[in-house]
């Protein structure tokens, strides 16, 4: 198995060291740099034409421009992205800066399945950014992820990804990722601190981003880009050889830093969490190059022994902050008859005068929008009332039609009965005669054999006669059931309508 060195190009080697581990620049900005990840729309059939991407994008937009504003009633800056691009494979590679926009495209569903001719399909991640994270800490591990999947939805609706927090787990307890696509119900939960699961009373606090370590996809070497790599051939990660080689689907899984049994880009590798240490360390020193509002959680094997240094931030800014503003107090003169400035609140103790304004905003739109149901629901009782009032007053002159129609109906069905009580009558009295000329058919000149036919046929004969007997009996009975239930109906439907109107009066 070939073993090969990193050959990267010039800014690699012209990087910090640290714990005997070379650190460039590009890899820490790389890592103090947490931009949204890729959003990838594929084509079909493939674009080959800038315009035509053009015109994609730009019905893309139009198509959900009304329902992403519906879902982000505070968003007020035109739909588009920061930079896109086709890349080798005929699809389209968008990015954006905005995190409400990359929430909203992350569902496939909020895409047309076509737009100017062609399909376009847009996988679901697997997770959203930090900014829609949120850990829940020291989780039971007898409550599963269904559990506690189905408690939480009962009253939050945006839930994209529920998932155990790798390297958590202990005997007792693990850390879950939650991920939220309203911000709203994101910030809810990160400022009650708190959720109850089953009588157990779990902690949350925001999810901090990991720190990322750039990734050569040409050699599997950190540090560097893969146009920056100078190696000749694509490393396999799996076995380290030479890619374009064999096949290497099934091929063996070693590291080709430290032999062991897994991928190179696999962050159990010792060389590789050496190299995540030093970064660490190294971007300790300039903590200048994060954001602002961004913060990174340190994993405990890279955490120092002494203090608190489970979390990065960008300490310069607040620095300058205290200090400016220790600066600016004038001291304190007892001549002057003023009372001294008190001690400054934490940051978080007074909503400022722009959140307040937020605030405001967002209970006018609710109001706003409270008062626009309720003109409609007073449009639909008022419809619904003349509705019921002109069925009211319709009831009276339905009534006559209805029985009319009821008396037509048994008009037309009274000729059926008095036909059959016409009819079994004249059947009965031919079976008779029949029956009589049998008996003087049969006299003492017949045979035998001739003479129990005949008693047989006169036996049947008289069976049919009971028979038809028996059915004139049941007719008349049904019949005289049906015009008394008729009558009863006709009564009951008249007391019923009268009843209505003079309750509705």
């Amino acid at each position: 198995m070939a073993i090969h060195q990193p050959t990267a190009g010039r800014d690699s080697y012209n990087g910090l060291r640290n714990f005997g581990v070379y650190i460039s620049q590009s890899a820490i900005n790389f890592a103090a740099q947490q931009t949204l990840p890729c959003i990838y729309i594929y084509c079909t059939p493939k674009i080959n034409d800038q315009q035509k991407g053009e015109e994609i994008i730009r019905a893309l937009f139009t198509s959900i421009e009304q329902d992403f504003r519906e879902w982000n009633k505070d968003y007020y800056l035109p739909l588009d992205f920061d930079y896109w691009c086709i890349d080798k494979n005929g699809d389209l590679a968008c990015y954006t800066r905005n995190i409400e926009l990359y929430i909203y495209l992350c569902e496939p569903q909020n895409y047309p399945s076509s737009l100017i001719e062609t399909n376009i399909v847009r996988l679901r991640p697997k997770h959203l950014p930090w900014q829609r994270s949120i850990t829940l800490k020291f989780v039971p591990n007898y409550i599963t992820l269904e559990e506690i999947q189905n408690k939480l939805s009962l009253y939050l609706y945006s839930i994209f990804n529920l998932e155990e927090i790798d390297g958590t787990r202990t005997d007792n307890y693990r850390n879950l990722r939650l991920e939220i696509k309203s911000k709203t119900e994101y910030d809810e939960l990160v400022n009650d601190g708190e959720v109850m699961i089953n009588s157990h009373l779990i902690e949350i606090k925001p999810y901090f981003a990991p720190l990322r370590l750039l990734m050569c996809s040409k050699c599997n070497e950190p540090g560097h880009f893969k146009g920056k790599c100078n190696l000749n051939y694509e490393v396999c990660r799996r076995c380290g050889e030479d890619k374009s080689i064999g096949n290497h689907q099934n091929c063996m899984v070693c590291c080709h830093r430290c032999k062991q049994d897994h991928l190179s880009t696999d962050y159990r590798c010792p060389l590789l969490r050496k190299y995540r240490r030093s970064l660490y360390f190294q971007l300790k020193q300039q903590p200048h190059l994060l954001p602002t509002d961004f913060q990174i959680f340190i994993p405990l094997e890279h955490r120092e022994r002494a203090g608190n240094n489970s979390i990065l931030i960008n300490s310069l800014s607040t620095n300058n902050t205290s200090r400016k503003n220790q600066m600016q107090q004038p001291p304190f003169n007892i001549n002057n008859h003023i009372w001294p400035p008190l001690e400054r609140r934490p940051f978080n103790y007074y909503i400022n005068q722009s959140t307040k304004q937020s605030i405001w905003k967002k209970q006018k739109r609710i109001q706003n929008e409270a008062t626009k149901l309720k003109e409609e629901l007073d449009v639909k009782t008022d419809s619904c009332q003349w509705e019921h009032k002109n069925n009211i007053q319709g009831l009276p002159s339905i009534l006559p039609a209805v029985s009319e129609q009821e008396k037509y109906q048994n008009e037309s069905s009274e000729p059926y009965p008095t036909t059959l009580n016409e009819v079994i009558p004249i059947l009965s009295s031919t079976l008779n005669a029949v029956q009589e000329l049998t008996v003087k058919y049969t006299t003492s000149d017949t045979t035998n054999k001739d003479n129990i036919e005949a008693q047989e046929l006169i036996h049947r004969i008289s069976e049919s006669i009971e028979c038809i007997k028996a059915w004139n009996t049941l007719n008349i009975m049904n019949e005289t059931t049906i015009n008394n239930l008729v009558e009863q109906d006709d009564h009951q439907v008249v007391q019923e309508v009268n009843n209505v109107i003079a309750n509705d009066e």
